[in-house]
């Protein structure tokens, strides 16, 4: 090496080792943010984090495989991921997912004793202090803390005996002449899981919508549900779930991550036959399958 100078630096950066994935977006625009950084003050502004940001159109394909994926990591049916409900709570407490009040602060006071006697010994390392911005918005967050919503929020699911929690189904409009928004229900699907349930609840509105009986001379012909979200979709698709409150559906068209997902499980469903059919046509047919 002759007589030139090296200098080697060593860093000690406080890194996580879970890749973050943030996506903001409005109706044009989309930002997507995978980083190492928690959305903490020491996350955004004392560690040392790596992290991409990308501008894109909301429309984007890679903004739609995020979505793709965001919906896939959620869903329930793959068991991968679940709805946080006071069982599950206990369980995780009882298996040590979760430490109990009294196990966290013990984990705390030796954690602090633990500074406390590296406090002593001069630190290895240097450090810098950042001070992060004016907290600009929080008076508006303590100021919507007051504000009255205009539905309650629908609580987390329990599990229900017949028929499963989660209904998917490709939803079929009453008639070729019927408004857009109503839908037939199947009277199999009526018997298993509505039961005597005469309403849904819409969680894109937090609105109620009665189930329409139809009887012929005594007997029930036809079920009918308003879905006013439908309006202009090509093909709808719909998730129905048991709650406390009662049973709350979402529904999404065809091409969209939550649509194509919910296809996606239907036609694994027609594979090993827990997906049925309200007719033999598939293509005019109701398909549903409980979850």
């Amino acid at each position: 090496m002759g007589n030139a100078k090296h200098t080697f630096i060593i860093m000690k950066p406080r890194v996580s080792s879970t890749p973050k994935l943030y996506l903001f977006r409005n109706e044009e625009e989309a930002r997507l943010i995978v980083g190492s950084n928690n959305i903490t003050e020491a996350g955004l502004y004392v560690n040392v984090e790596a992290g991409l940001q990308t501008d894109v159109a909301v429309d984007s394909p890679i903004i739609v495989q995020v979505l793709e994926a965001l919906a896939s990591w959620k869903d329930t049916a793959s068991r991968l991921a679940f709805r946080l409900d006071p069982a599950l709570l206990q369980r995780l407490v009882n298996e040590g997912y979760v430490p109990d009040e009294a196990n966290a602060r013990a984990q705390l006071r030796q954690a602090r004793q633990r500074r406390g006697a590296a406090a002593a010994r001069p630190p290895i390392f240097g450090s810098r202090s950042f001070s992060p911005p004016a907290n600009v918005g929080a008076a508006r967050v303590a100021a919507s803390r007051t504000t009255v919503l205009r539905q309650p929020a629908i609580p987390l699911a329990q599990p229900v005996a017949a028929g499963g929690t989660v209904l998917l189904m490709r939803l079929r409009r009453a008639s070729a002449t019927a408004r857009r928004t109503q839908v037939q229900i199947p009277i199999r699907v009526v018997d298993v899981f509505f039961g005597n349930t005469n309403q849904v609840i819409s969680t894109h509105s937090g609105i109620g919508h009665n189930i329409i009986r139809a009887r012929v001379r005594g007997g029930l012909n036809t079920i009918k549900l308003e879905m006013p979200e439908i309006n202009n979709f090509v093909q709808p698709f719909a998730r129905f779930e048991h709650t406390p409150a009662g049973i709350a559906y979402q529904v999404y068209d065809l091409g969209s991550p939550q649509g194509n997902q919910i296809l996606a499980s239907l036609q694994q469903g027609r594979n090993d036959r827990t997906t049925q059919l309200s007719i033999s046509d598939s293509n005019r047919a109701t398909w549903w399958r409980f979850i």
